[in-house]
C-alpha cells in the first residue's frame, strides 16, 4: 500500500513537472511562426499601400536635385519610412523642414495614413542648430520637429 501511494505521489510530481517544463518553454521560446510585428503590419502588401520603386526613385531625385540637398538615404522598415538628409552649410532651418513637403508630395493619401515617417536633416558644417529631427505619425498631416535650443542648450519640440 505504501509503494501505490509513492507511486501515486511520483506520478502526479512527473505530470506537474512535464507541464512546468513546457509552460517554460513555450515562454522562453515562443512560438516562431507568429510573425514578430504581431499583426501590426496587416495590409502592407496592399497595392493600394505598397511603395512602389518608381515612388522611391521619384523621392530620391527630387532630394538630389534640389540645391540645398548634398547627401539622402531613405529606408523602409515595416510601417516607418525613414528619410535621412545632409544639407549644404548654408541651409536655413526652415528651408531644412520644408524639404519635408518632397515625402508628403509623393505618396497617395492611403499611404500618408499608413506609414509613420521619420525625418533626420544634418549638416556636415559648424552650425549649432542641426541636427534637426521631425517625425510625422500616420494620424497627423504635418511633422513635429526637434530642434536644438542653442540658448538653453537642449532640445524644443514644435
Amino acid at each position: 500500500m505504501k509503494h501505490k501511494k509513492l507511486f501515486i505521489c511520483l506520478g502526479v510530481l512527473l505530470v506537474l513537472f512535464i507541464i512546468a517544463v513546457i509552460g517554460i518553454k513555450k515562454l522562453v521560446y515562443p512560438d516562431s511562426s507568429i510573425s514578430k510585428y504581431g499583426d501590426r503590419l496587416d495590409g502592407i502588401n496592399d497595392p493600394n499601400i505598397k511603395i512602389s520603386k518608381e515612388t522611391e526613385t521619384e523621392i530620391e531625385n527630387m532630394f538630389l536635385n534640389d540645391e540645398n540637398v548634398t547627401d539622402f538615404s531613405y529606408s523602409l522598415t515595416g510601417k516607418i519610412i525613414k528619410v535621412f538628409i545632409t544639407v549644404k552649410e548654408d541651409t536655413k532651418i526652415d528651408t531644412a523642414k520644408e524639404l519635408s513637403d518632397i515625402i508628403l508630395r509623393n505618396l497617395t493619401d492611403d499611404q500618408k495614413n499608413f506609414y509613420d515617417i521619420s525625418y533626420s536633416v544634418e549638416c556636415n558644417c559648424e552650425n549649432e542648430l542641426y541636427p534637426i529631427m521631425g517625425s510625422k505619425h500616420r494620424t497627423s498631416d504635418v511633422f513635429s520637429w526637434t530642434i536644438k535650443n542653442i540658448e538653453k542648450g537642449e532640445e524644443n519640440a514644435e
